[in-house]
């Protein structure tokens, strides 16, 4: 009698300290990663009152990639929900920088706590995700700022085969996946740094912008650019390292886009470029003074680039040169999600075709204009600082006279389609470099 009760107690022991390891649920279930996030969400918006500042602080995983991923998609979740106020994002990365964690490191809950009142939050959310056997268990807690207590959480197994987990985590990099048949691309002229394909892009307006999209979208206002001429591709890493010497991408390939670009990386990029076609350089950089226009605390370059509009180099894109051009310029549809189709599959690498890399360019279909990839592959720097839309009529328009920001667009090889439309807008710090972000170049038609 006395073994059975011993036996009673220990299996009720287990039972308790089960249940609490699962956030409070005795079953946990096994799910595919976007219902997790799906669900996380639902959990967020049903306990946390209407009207509250929710700052998405960290996710802890094995990859940044990955934690990123969770995050990105819980904040489009909760935006579109309308219930809570989701933290702008780069409110939350001036103080990951400033309190120098990522994404998928382990933040403290007193840490927590005081990030969340840097950001005026009322509550901050957190997760993890944790090898478990043969599974991987995916947490999300709600902390209350003023109070320092979980006030909820929710907790699923993710399924162990799906794709994009392996893809997100894998520290390898995946084989290139088979192409689709495409016409083959003119041989270069026989020089040791080819020029770079061109494509005319006639001037006209356009509707700028979506009130359909992100808060940022919109309002969507009319915008008449002057023609010009655009890379037929994203500056490939065979033309970068023939120009500037070096080959800082993650993934290497002659033909695959260079990544892990910087705003001013791409700048000096065109400027030489410039100077090998004995063009006039778009650009004046000075590194020695500080840019009184940049606002960014963290960014520790702050080059003063001035724009010569008049000169017939190569440069950067105007962020409106790059939405008109990604809808196919003047006597286009326009009207396409994505940058010459309704199907992203058609024209773009995402995160669930890329096979967690960055891919050839010019494998998919171009857009209306021949332009390949303004879709996919990796994010592309504009010119532009980044702000809010006017909503008057405006021509050939730069973006902000000053920020801390400046402007990236079209998606990238490791994010979710719909960061791939025409109309989304990201930015990030001029400094940042990552192996998401590449460019593309264009010409003045002077």
């Amino acid at each position: 009698m006395k073994k059975f009760i011993v036996s009673a107690i220990l299996v009720g022991i287990f039972l308790v300290l089960t249940t609490c390891a699962s956030g409070g649920n005795s079953v946990v279930k096994t799910v595919p990663l976007d219902q997790a996030i799906q669900e996380a969400a639902k959990n967020i918006e049903e306990n946390v009152p209407a009207g509250q500042k929710v700052a998405l602080l960290n996710f802890s995983s094995p990859t940044e990639q990955f934690s990123e991923y969770v995050i990105d998609e819980l904040s489009i979740q909760l935006a579109n929900g309308k219930k809570v106020v989701v933290v702008d994002r780069r409110e939350l990365d001036l103080i990951r920088q400033e309190e120098r964690f990522q994404m998928s490191g382990e933040v403290s809950d007193e840490s927590m706590q005081s990030i969340g009142k840097k950001l005026g939050a009322q509550v901050v959310v957190s997760g993890s995700l944790n090898s478990m056997g043969g599974a991987y268990r995916f947490r999300m807690r709600v902390l209350n700022v003023e109070t320092a207590v979980v006030e909820t959480g929710s907790t699923a197994d993710l399924s162990v085969g799906e794709t994009k987990i392996a893809f997100m985590l894998s520290g390898a990099k995946p084989a290139p996946i088979p192409k689709p048949a495409v016409a083959p691309r003119p041989a270069p002229a026989q020089t040791a740094t080819p020029s770079p394909a061109l494509v005319r892009v006639e001037g006209g307006t356009f509707q700028m912008g979506s009130n359909d999209g992100l808060d940022d979208e919109s309002p969507v206002h009319t915008v008449t650019i002057t023609g010009f001429y655009m890379g037929k591709y994203e500056v490939t890493q065979k033309e970068w390292t023939a120009i500037m010497g070096n080959n800082p991408s993650e993934f290497k390939g002659d033909n695959l886009p260079v990544e892990n670009i910087s705003w001013y990386d791409a700048i000096e990029y065109c400027n030489r470029l410039s100077e090998k076609e004995k063009l006039t350089p778009a650009y004046t950089i000075n590194k020695s003074e500080k840019d009184w226009r940049n606002n960014n605390e963290w960014d520790d370059i702050k080059w003063t680039v001035l724009w010569n509009r008049n000169a017939n180099g190569f440069r950067l894109p105007t962020e409106a040169e790059w939405e008109y051009a990604a809808r196919g310029g003047n006597g286009s549809p326009g009207n396409y999600t994505y940058a010459g189709s309704n199907n992203v599959g058609d024209v773009a690498w995402y995160g669930d075709n890329s096979a967690g890399s960055t891919q050839e360019v010019g494998a998919k279909k171009p857009n209306g204009l021949g332009v390949y990839d303004m879709s996919g592959n990796v994010w592309e720097w504009c010119w532009d600082w980044y702000g809010d839309y006017t909503s008057g009529a405006q021509t050939d328009p730069i973006g902000a006279s000053s920020g801390s920001f400046r402007v990236h667009r079209g998606g990238s090889w490791s994010i979710p389609a719909r960061f791939a439309r025409s109309a989304l807008r990201r930015n990030g710090s001029p400094d940042a470099r990552n192996f998401v972000l590449g460019f593309r170049i264009v010409r003045s038609a002077l």
